[in-house]
């Protein structure tokens, strides 16, 4: 509209309003910022996927209203989660019992961002849950009525780039819908959550977790596999910046255990020896 030819250098006048177009996006982009953390901070719903388990109020899409179908299985996560079943146990009993995924779900109810679910050569994936998912689900406060906002934000207003945010940012209206589970039993599951310790892909316990360091750079030294299934420890540091630390540093887990049964046993036979 302002016939600018980049072929022409008669036009002097395109770099300053390049500098206002940019200003005026850039202006404009804080303003959408704020008025979107001004409707989060009234507890309306804003986001573009309703949690599973609830759906837009027809006549308000700014308020969330249980959708009754997948709000049992909801409710079912929880009583399973609250009878000491985690989260691949709960995914099988799902799969076991032919409950259909969020995402098959969402599908069948017409959401057309997930068609390809209804194209699925295999018609047993829409029963497959991941445990992810279900950590999710467990972990969302919103089943206990609280509306939870600004989870993420627009980086740069020209990239479009997105990031998540910290809980701690994170902007929560209590009591702004109606809960699937309670708080006394949400709260329960955070503790059982917390208290179960993480599933262990070593055949071996990992008992020298940050005792390691490296000899050389000082960072801590990571459990692997080799394919004869022994499994060592090696300096991470020196394949990902091998200027800084120019060797592995990699020992033997047996070898390393035993070198430090013996210490133990002869410091304590000489503890024994003078009492």
């Amino acid at each position: 509209n302002d016939r600018f030819d980049s072929n022409k250098d008669d036009n002097d006048i395109a770099p300053f309003k390049n500098i206002l177009n940019d200003m005026y996006a850039k202006d404009l982009s804080r303003k959408v910022k704020a008025a979107k953390r001004q409707r989060a901070k009234d507890g309306y719903y804003i986001s573009a996927q309703p949690p599973y388990g609830y759906k837009p109020n027809p006549q308000n899409r700014n308020e969330l209203i249980v959708d009754e179908e997948a709000a049992e299985v909801v409710r079912k996560i929880f009583e399973l989660a609250l009878s000491g079943y985690g989260a691949v146990k709960i995914a099988k009993a799902l799969k076991a019992e032919r409950i259909i995924n969020p995402s098959a779900y969402k599908a069948k109810n017409g959401d057309t961002r997930f068609s390809r679910y209804n194209n699925n050569q295999n018609p047993e994936k829409i029963y497959e849950w991941c445990s992810a998912t279900i950590q999710i689900i467990m972990q969302d406060r919103v089943y206990t009525g609280d509306m939870v906002n600004h989870k993420c934000e627009v980086v740069n207003y020209k990239t479009k780039e997105r990031q998540n945010l910290p809980k701690e940012q994170y902007i929560i209206v209590q009591n702004t819908h109606e809960p699937l589970v309670s708080r006394e039993d949400f709260e329960q599951v955070q503790n059982l959550i917390k208290s179960r310790p993480s599933p262990s892909v070593y055949q071996v316990e990992n008992i020298f977790r940050g005792i390691l360091v490296c000899s050389e750079c000082g960072h801590n030294l990571s459990m692997a596999h080799r394919r004869d299934k022994r499994t060592y420890y090696r300096c991470m540091h020196h394949y990902r910046h091998p200027e800084e630390c120019l060797n592995t540093h990699a020992v033997f887990y047996d070898d390393l255990y035993k070198a430090v049964l013996e210490r133990i046993r002869n410091t304590a036979k000489l503890l024994q020896d003078d009492e």
